[in-house]
């Protein structure tokens, strides 16, 4: 039975591994300060919202749900590009889908900010007035930051992933974004669940 290339056939070339180095490691704790730091503002919301008899506090009503429910709609989306940046990272490959994910990954991020970014004056949502508006833009800027982190990383990565293999410090680039984007995605169904859908039922 043939287990290998004839004799003269070049030996199949292995992806090239994916070392854990200091970068790695750095992006692991960057990850659980980040979900302590969203920890300690969602703690914040709750405990001011237990105190309060109306929520929003009036002038203020419930956000709509219409623009955020597009946006995050596309941000969920946006996990598919991200998951083929990852594959095709982890196994090497620069080409075949990976500039189209990468685009596609930024084009759906950048629509994400920008319908957002329209729907918080849309709703009203004053920092200066109360603490709910304050709450409400510290969540959320907290979110937007990191997604923007995570687009210019995408857009780093694009830039530098050339020809038909990754270099594997490339590679580990191109794993720690994808992970990253997928926190973005996760924290926002959070922070969306907090800010548009409690104020409807408590």
């Amino acid at each position: 039975m043939r287990t290998s290339g004839y004799a003269g056939d070049p030996a199949p070339r292995p992806a090239p591994a994916i070392a854990r180095d200091s970068g790695w490691w750095g992006m692991q704790l960057t990850l659980w300060v980040l979900i302590s730091m969203l920890a300690a503002l969602l703690f914040s919301y709750y405990y001011l919202r237990t105190g309060a008899s109306t929520w929003p506090p009036p002038p203020a009503e419930d956000p709509v749900l219409w623009r955020t429910g597009i946006a995050t709609g596309l941000l969920v989306l946006s996990v598919v590009p991200a998951a083929v940046v990852h594959v095709a990272a982890r196994s090497g490959r620069a080409g075949g889908r990976l500039p189209a994910a990468l685009a596609v990954a930024l084009v759906i991020g950048a629509a994400f900010l920008a319908i957002q970014l329209a729907d918080y004056p849309a709703n009203g949502i004053d920092p200066q007035r109360d603490v709910y508006g304050s709450l409400v833009l510290a969540l959320a800027g907290f979110h937007h930051i990191n997604a923007v982190l995570v687009l210019i990383g995408f857009a780093v990565v694009a830039l530098k992933v050339r020809g038909d293999r990754m270099q594997p410090r490339d590679q580990q680039m191109a794993v720690t974004v994808a992970y990253y984007w997928y926190f973005v995605v996760g924290s926002w169904l959070v922070i969306a669940f907090t800010l548009y859908l409690t104020p409807r039922f408590w």
